[in-house]
């Protein structure tokens, strides 16, 4: 039974920040997942990006604001939630509610409390907020250097010798560019 089979690990690395390492491996990921016979690319050494927001307690006691009330407003401005069904004639749309933070401006901006007089108080008011990635479970390592590694899944039906070939002709190409 050769049913969901690995057939290739693929290794990136190299002397480039995570972020462009990232961006390599996902275009890599893209164009392995385009050749006939793949089934699946399963990542490993990659860490998914996340947006921390690390608070200073000293300035939410001035403004009097919780961190309940923060990790709140926070949650209530990332929704992203399915609104329903728009109906034109023959043509149906889905409809979303979308509010999600996707940078760190967006999150800075979060406005916590206003006041009678206008004051604003917002996230970059009394907290640092950074990109960051989600914490390193497993360090993958080429040749001494940080990896990002492409595990290749083949179709159950799909020629193993020639879609190798395929794989390896890719990556030759992908290294050119």
């Amino acid at each position: 039974q050769t049913r969901n089979t690995p057939i290739v690990e693929v290794s990136l690395s190299g002397h480039l920040s995570e972020q462009e390492l990232r961006r390599l491996t996902l275009n890599l990921e893209t164009e392995i997942l385009d050749l006939a016979g793949v089934a699946s690319v399963a990542r490993k050494g990659m860490r998914e990006p996340q947006i921390w927001v690390e608070v200073d307690p000293e300035k939410m006691a001035t403004h009097d604001i919780a961190l309940s009330h923060v990790m709140r407003m926070l949650a209530d401005r990332n929704v992203n939630i399915p609104g329903g069904l728009l109906k034109e004639g023959e043509t149906e749309r889905l409809l979303r509610t979308s509010g999600e933070l996707e940078n760190v401006s967006d999150v800075q901006g979060v406005m916590l409390r206003a006041n009678e007089e206008g004051n604003w108080v917002k996230v970059h008011d009394i907290s640092k907020v950074s990109n960051r990635f989600e914490e390193l479970k497993v360090l993958q390592r080429t040749d001494g250097s940080r990896a990002m590694n492409l595990l290749v899944v083949k179709k159950d039906r799909a020629d193993a010798i020639r879609l190798t070939e395929n794989l390896k002709e890719l990556i030759h190409a992908f290294q050119e560019k």
